[in-house]
This record gives structure tokens, sequence and C-alpha cells, in this order.
């Protein structure tokens, strides 16, 4: 699986051979890719409503797994499914409805879409930008509870820079990370290879004896090891009229999955992916014509391909069934601004992508569907002074040209309207009001429609698309030594597309089938605030809590499934005499409700959770122009027993131990 380690060693090695120490050396994003950057708006001013963390904040969470990304999201939240999946969930918004953009290219599978974020590789991330109400026409289809746009980072200063990472953990995980970055006049360019090894999550010693298939005399959780070998290079030229960037990310990987612990035997999945493996190649380009006209655009190839191997007992020695997929996508994005004037500007935006998908069972003939999405906007920014307006109009069109053996749903298509606005009314330069409206639609996926997942659900090919409204009223404030955002949200969805358990006269087998809940709304309040006022000490957190409603076939449901009542993250970083620094870290996950496995007209309660994070970290004196860290982290110090979803625990306390240099 690693035959690719040793050709980008050498390639990473060459690069840092040459690297050397610059003073001055400083980081910015790579904004070729930024989805959420509109018109000829000046790039380090965004629409209000959007949530910026950068660099400086995502370095102190010592990051070898992006779940981690999870403490700093307002109302943000990654729970790992019984598919073994790590989904971002935003505002409530379920697990398909977020638009997850990687360098401004989709990275959500579209056959499904969802992407496993534990595969992410962390280090290469300089910021993440949260959209929650997806204003943006750039944004494309499919984003209808908002969209996270993960961006690399660039060096600002010409010069060269190594940075090596070696981490380890009491859960026998090893993580190895080396990247080099640097820019010679016009050119810049980020290399990354990173590595991860390891035998398991920890777990919880506060978790009940009563779990099923899990060894409490272990200090890991059941199937859960993992290795995984990245690499990622971009290159980026400006020739004045033109700049473009060149990308290669590629992700080979294994790992197993937890097994449900509330669950029967012939009811729980046993599961390993021996094989999970991605490419991306992505050219970002920004084009100027004159200077009125300017032309951003983006295109893609994403080739995926995982294997599941499907056992009949905990042991996991006997393979029942096999399931391999193969994914091939090419996308593209095209935004064309126009500048009427100073403070008006047009953009035309084209959003389009292809995707086939192959799917086979065993020694199965294999089944093959397609799918393409189109996505054509206008949108518009006008600025009036202490009032600043954005807003757009979409046309969502999907076609499927190849649906499996369900041949009667050839050349099915879909095709909806989407408009959003966002207002923004200046108080005074430290404060703004601003409002965020959105209509938008997601289409069901090819999966949802059409795959019975290894016999697990009952398909049902006649799914329609969901569609929501998301609104949002709120103040900024930004001030010298400290800044907040609170905001109140209403999300109501119609046709929302859930699980149901069948009774045994609508399926002998018992399965789930997916069907569209009637309405759903999500309400709630949201404040992100921070606090620099007191010398080598900062203070930031978010806090949000919402409440769902849902109504089936004219019947109010009490809940809706993994919707928690709250959710909180404070951080505090203190730099003591001496290189030292402190930084405490709480996460606050409220009450939530899951459908009741047996009882399928009932809800378990799921207990909401207090985890406490500490890190100490010491700065060595610099040697030979190398900035060094060693730090120890321990994350869920209490070792908290908790889970996310039914059946599915989270890792109990978890011991870091790591090291950081700067060439």
């Amino acid at each position: 699986m690693y035959k690719n380690l040793t050709l980008l060693s050498v390639l990473i090695l060459i690069i840092t051979i040459k690297a050397f120490s610059s003073e001055g050396d400083s980081i910015k994003i790579y904004y070729l890719g930024a989805v959420d950057i509109y018109g000829y708006q000046e790039r380090e001013i965004m629409q209000s409503g959007i949530k910026i963390i950068n660099y400086s904040i995502l370095n102190t969470l010592d990051l070898s797994n992006p779940l981690e990304f999870q403490k700093i999201i307002p109302s943000g939240r990654i729970r790992t499914n019984s598919r073994g999946e790590s989904i971002l969930f935003l505002r409530g918004a379920g697990e398909r409805q977020l638009g997850l953009f990687f360098d401004g290219v989709p990275i959500n599978i579209p056959w499904d879409n969802r992407f496993d974020l534990s595969f992410l590789p962390p280090e290469i991330v300089g910021s993440v930008i949260v959209n929650s109400n997806a204003t943006s026409a750039l944004l494309g289809p499919n984003v209808l509870g908002g969209a996270v746009n993960l961006n690399t980072y660039e060096r600002a200063t010409d010069g060269y820079s190594t940075n090596i990472k070696l981490q380890g953990s009491n859960a026998e995980s090893y993580y190895l990370s080396l990247s080099n970055y640097g820019k010679i006049d016009k050119f810049n360019y980020i290399a990354n290879i990173s590595y991860k090894d390891s035998k398991g999550d920890i777990f919880s010693r506060n978790a009940p004896e009563t779990l099923n298939f899990q060894d409490n005399q272990s200090n890991l959780r059941t199937n859960t090891e993992k290795q995984q070998l990245s690499g990622y290079i971009r290159g980026e030229y400006d020739f004045g009229f033109n700049k473009s960037g060149l990308s290669f990310l590629f992700i080979n990987a294994n790992k197993g999955i937890a097994p449900e612990t509330h669950l029967e035997k012939e009811k729980t999945r046993f599961w390993k992916y021996p094989e999970w493996n991605r490419i991306l190649v992505t050219l970002n380009s920004e084009t100027y014509f004159f200077e009125q006209l300017r032309l951003n655009s983006t295109f893609w190839f994403d080739n995926f391909s995982q294997q599941i191997d499907s056992y009949d007992s905990a042991d996991y020695r006997r393979i029942v069934e096999v399931q391999k997929d193969k994914d091939m996508t090419f996308g593209a994005r095209l935004g064309l601004g126009y500048m009427i004037n100073r403070d008006h500007r047009l953009t035309f935006v084209l959003n389009g992508l292809s995707t086939n998908h192959r799917e086979q069972l065993d020694q199965k003939p294999e089944t093959e569907f397609a799918q393409n999405i189109l996505s054509t906007g206008l949108q518009y920014h006008g600025n009036f002074g202490i009032f600043n307006l954005l807003g757009g109009v979409l046309y969502d069109y999907s076609i499927t040209p190849k649906t499996g053996l369900f041949v009667e749903a050839k050349n099915s298509s879909l095709g909806d309207f989407a408009l959003f606005l966002n207002a923004n009314y200046y108080l005074s330069d430290k404060l703004t009001i601003f409002g965020n409206f959105s209509k938008r639609t997601r289409f069901p996926t090819m999966r949802e429609a059409y795959s019975g997942a290894l016999n697990r659900f009952k398909v049902n090919p006649d799914l329609k698309p969901e569609t929501g409204i998301l609104t949002e009223l709120g103040l900024k404030a930004d001030f010298k030594e400290f800044y907040f955002q609170l905001s109140g949200f209403y999300n109501n969805y119609d046709d929302l597309i859930a699980q149901k358990k069948l009774s045994a006269a609508e399926d002998s087998l018992r399965r789930r089938m997916r069907v569209n809940i009637a309405d759903a709304s999500i309400s709630g309040v949201e404040l992100e605030f921070g606090y620099y006022g007191i010398e080598n000490l900062s203070l930031h957190g978010h806090f949000t809590f919402m409440k769902a409603k849902g109504r089936q076939e004219g019947k109010e449901l009490e809940y809706l499934d993994n919707k928690p009542e709250m959710l909180s993250g404070l951080f505090l970083n203190y730099k003591l005499p001496y290189n030292f620094t402190i930084q405490l870290e709480s996460e606050v996950i409220g009450v939530q409700y899951e459908t009741d496995p047996i009882k399928t007209d009932q809800f378990v309660k799921i207990d909401g959770v207090f985890k406490l994070n500490g890190r100490i970290a010491y700065r060595l004196p610099k040697f030979i122009g190398i900035n060094s860290e060693i730090y120890i982290r321990a994350n869920n110090i209490f070792d908290a027993y908790h889970v996310f979803q039914l059946g599915l625990p989270e890792s109990g306390r978890t011991i870091y131990l790591g090291l950081n240099l700067n060439i």
C-alpha cells in the first residue's frame, strides 16, 4: 500500500536539503482556492456571519487527527457513525447537508456526499472558514446546511522553511509529519508527507462493563486500528496577468470500524477497510483580462477507491462479504467577476461535476452509477457606505444517466432554484449588525436512492430533494482587546431525508429505509468571542444552544436524531516565564436523543458530556537557526465515558507527547 513512500520521501528530501532559516518568516493562507471570497472585495474583508479560524489557533491543537477541529468550530460537531466515518455537522444539519471544501474543491465523495475527516492530513491546513448560511454562489449545489472551507497555507515572504512534527500517545499511536514550503519571487510551493500508525482508540475506564463486543481488559476499543500515508504538494506562480496553482493530494490508508456496543450480534456491522485510497489533482487560477474583468477558475480530478470486508463476528477472522467501491469525478468552477464601479460588482458563476461510481459485492457483476450536477448563478455585491449588501440567485440541476440495477430510473433529473442574501449595517467601525438568508436544495445521493449498503437498507428510489430556508440575525463587535459575534438563527427543512426502521409487515428482514420527513426546524443562539486584554493571556471560545423539532405525516416528532441541545468550547492560553506555555480547553456537548433500535417509535436519551483538555509546552532556546517546542497534551483529562451516537463510545483519556521543529 505504501509503494509511493520512497518516491515522495526523496522528493521532499531534495526540497528540504535546500531549506534554510529565514528571519521574518510568516505564513499566509492560500487564497486561489477559497470559495468564500467573492467579486473584487478585498481579501482580508469577509462578510459578517462567516467565522475564520486561523493558523495560530490551529497550531496549538497538536493535530494528528482532524477530528480535533470540532473543538474550535462554533456550532460544529464531528461525529463518527456506524460506518466508521467521521462527519462534520454544523448547527444540527444532517450529515450529507454540509458542503466541505479543500482549497476550493468539494471533498465530499458525490456517491454519498460525505467525507471521512479522519483521513485528511491536518498539518497542511492553514485556516478553517465557516459559512453557516451558504451565502456565496461559488459554493455551488448541495450546501443545504452551510459550508466549511479548509485552506492550506503558503509562505508570505521570500525564503524557505521546514516543519517537522513527531507525536506519540498512550493509545499506541505514532505520527510523523514533514513539511517544506518556500517562496522565490513570484513562485511559492508547499510539500508535505505524513504517516500515522495507530493500534486503536483509547478506551475509557469509566465505561460500563455491559458493552457488547468490547474487551474491558483492553485499554483500546475493539477494531479501531489505523495506518495512513499521505502526501501533498502544490506550486503556484504569478505571471502578472494570471496567477495559477497546481496541487496533488494522495492518501493511502486502512482502518478498522468499531462495532456498535448496544446491538446483538446479528444486527451489528463487523467491518474493516483494508484499502482506502484517494488522489485529488487541482488547478486553481485567477486571470485579469482588464481592470474591471477577472476570471477565477478551479478544475479538479478526484479518484477514490475503497474496500469493505464484512466479518461474521467480533474476532474478525472470517470474511463473509467483500464490497469494492471505485469513484472517479471531474469538476470545474468558473467565476467571472465584473466591476461596474468601485462599489458595485457582479459575478457570474458556473459549477459542475460529473461522477461515476462502480460497486462490486463479492464476485457478483459490477454495478455502475453516474450523476451529473450543474449549478449556475449570478451574485451582486454593493457597498452603500454604512450599508453593505451581497445577494445571488442560482439554479441547481442533477441528472443520473446510470442507476445500477434500477434501469427504470435512468436519466432521472431534478432541478430547483436557490437564492441567498447577506446584509451588513455598520453602526461604527467596531460594531456591525448583520443578517443572512438563504434558500438551498440538496439532491438525494446515488447511494441514498439506489444502494442497499450490504443489505442493511431497503432501497427507496423515490426520494425527493431536501430543501431548506436558513436565516440569521446578529451583532458583531471587534475591539482591540475583545471581539464577539452573537447571532440567532432559524433553519427550516422540508422533505428531510432520514432513516426509518421497517416493521416485519413492511419488510421481512426488518431493514431500515430512507424516507423524507415532511418538516424539520432547528433554531438557536450562537456566541463566538475572544479576549486579549491581559499580557501573555488569550481567551476565546464559543457557545451554541439549539432546539430541533420535526413533523412526519402530520405527526409531531418528539425529537430529531443526534441533535444536541448545547455545544460549547472554551480555550485559555497563558505564556509562563522561561518559555513555558499552558493551555486549557473545555468542551460541552448537551443532551441529545436517538431513535430506539428496538421500539422504533420511541427515543433513547444520550447524556451530555463535559470534557477538559490540557497542554503544557516548552519552547527551547533557538539553536543554529532551529526553533523547537516540546509539548505534552491530555485530552479528556477526567476520562469521561461519552457517546455521540448510540453504541459508539468516544475516546477516553489520551496523553500525547510531541516535538515540533521549524528550520
